[in-house]
């Protein structure tokens, strides 16, 4: 036999108070949803040419996997990349106020050699330009710029600290042709691109910001040069620099 207590009853019918108790708390429930339960990857350490696992469960939420693609509900992949890779599982939940959540796993590959054309230390990006997209989401984002920097060839990565408010999808450096400076010939070579993606706040446009950078080897010279020490050249290298970064931004901005 149900007991209904009297304080119920004295606001109004027993069991139509409790359907409207059960109405309300739903209500409540409504953007409040829940949390990505898992992500994880097994082992976090293999040899080169081993595989791992990456498993998630991120319930209803619309998720990208940066560094592996699509995930939805409850899921595991086999992966083998070839260097040591960050997997970044960035959700975003369904709700009256959207609510994202962002995981990061390493995967360590042992027995690399390493690669005249992947050297970290070299990074050191310039300026940044400012760039913002309306009509899509956090998450469909991420997968544009990761798709617009894989056609242009580049081999791709991801980073995500806690203590940054932006996720930053990034190339390894890839060398280009020959850049010509006032009859001086250079070779020069974009070392990467980089787009910082920020979380979107309230009804603002999502934000992000796009760096470039290029070392530059003059003829004769076999040491390439983060900064160009000739004025002349250096105004040619911002030049095409500058239009490329542009080009790029309109293009995440879908106004190509």
């Amino acid at each position: 036999m149900r007991t209904i207590c009297k304080s119920c009853l004295a606001l109004g019918h027993g069991p139509t108070m409790f359907a409207l108790l059960a109405v309300i708390g739903a209500l409540l429930l409504q953007g409040h949803p829940t949390v990505a339960q898992t992500f994880e990857v097994a082992p976090s350490r293999i040899s080169a040419g081993e595989q791992a696992t990456l498993s998630w469960d991120v319930g209803d939420a619309h998720a990208y996997l940066v560094g592996y693609g699509d995930v939805s509900g409850k899921g595991s992949a086999r992966v083998s990349p070839e260097g040591t890779t960050d997997y970044i599982l960035s959700a975003e939940y369904p709700g009256k106020k959207p609510r994202y959540e962002t995981h990061k796993q390493t995967l360590v590959v042992t027995g690399i050699r390493g690669d005249d054309d992947d050297i970290p230390s070299l990074t050191r990006f310039g300026d940044a330009i400012h760039g913002t997209c309306k009509g899509v989401s956090y998450v469909d984002f991420q997968r544009k710029v990761w798709n617009q920097l894989q056609s242009l060839g580049y081999k791709v990565r991801g980073d995500y600290e806690l203590e940054r408010p932006y996720l930053r999808i990034y190339t390894n450096f890839v060398p280009r042709g020959d850049l010509i400076a006032e009859g001086e010939k250079l070779r020069g070579r974009r070392l990467a691109w980089a787009v910082d993606v920020f979380q979107p706040s309230g009804d603002a446009p999502l934000a992000f910001d796009l760096h470039a950078q290029y070392q530059l080897e003059h003829l004769g010279e076999t040491k390439w040069l983060a900064d160009n020490y000739d004025p002349a050249a250096a105004a040619k290298v911002a030049k095409v620099k500058s239009d490329e970064e542009i080009k790029m931004m309109k293009a995440l901005e879908g106004k190509q």
